[in-house]
């Protein structure tokens, strides 16, 4: 998480910036904005029924953001909903991890992956999520889909000008842990260009995988 991207911007937020969270999750996140930020308003995008809390700042949209618009598409549950996601994990990948500790103290388990359950989700654009709710700004989009996040950004379609600065995670190698998933250089090759310019980078996961944030070329500072 970047919650230091506005550094990186040659102007300022307006008072009541609007946020997109695809992938919300458990609102981890939003709960940190909204401190920052308290007069924001939160767009999130989350498919697993119950998990994110209520928020006043934060609307709630039950589906999933792909590049397709499906009603009736899986949806990968893990452990904890930790790693669920629209794409199929790599067992070749998931079979060689095992149990750690990271440098924060936090355990990392390989059953963490495990898929508990598949449920049907409904999938949209983002692009069409715009026009219907008329949003003319995105100030800072947050992707994490698990896999998935590039067709998230591809899914803004023309509407990828509309967004000031964006974060997504990337997994660093060809061989991914999401099965049809994009790896670094292809996401990278791709944002880079459509006009965005990578200006910070944060490793993980035994240096597997990358959190990446983007910021359009011209409110580059």
């Amino acid at each position: 998480m970047f919650l230091n991207f506005e550094k990186f911007l040659n102007r300022p937020l307006p008072p009541n910036p609007t946020f997109f969270d695809v992938g919300a999750n458990k609102g981890l996140w939003q709960d940190q904005i909204i401190a920052l930020y308290p007069k924001c308003i939160i767009y999130a995008f989350e498919p697993i029924p119950g998990i994110l809390p209520k928020r006043e700042n934060v609307i709630l949209n039950l589906y999933a953001i792909d590049l397709d618009e499906t009603n009736n598409k899986v949806f990968y549950i893990t452990k904890d909903n930790v790693t669920s996601s629209l794409l199929e994990l790599n067992e070749k990948v998931t079979n060689t991890f095992v149990d750690f500790v990271n440098d924060r103290g936090v355990l990392h388990k390989k059953a963490d992956f495990d898929v508990v359950k598949q449920i049907r989700v409904k999938t949209k654009r983002l692009d069409t999520f715009i026009r219907k709710n008329r949003i003319s700004g995105i100030h800072y989009l947050k992707i994490d889909t698990e896999g998935n996040d590039l067709n998230v950004f591809k899914s803004l379609g023309d509407k990828q000008k509309i967004v000031w600065s964006f974060e997504m995670e990337v997994w660093n190698e060809p061989n991914t842990l999401f099965k049809d998933s994009a790896w670094l250089n292809e996401c990278l090759k791709y944002v880079e260009s459509h006009g965005f310019k990578l200006v910070d980078k944060f490793i993980h996961g035994k240096g597997l995988s990358s959190d990446l944030l983007f910021v359009k070329n011209q409110l580059l500072k």
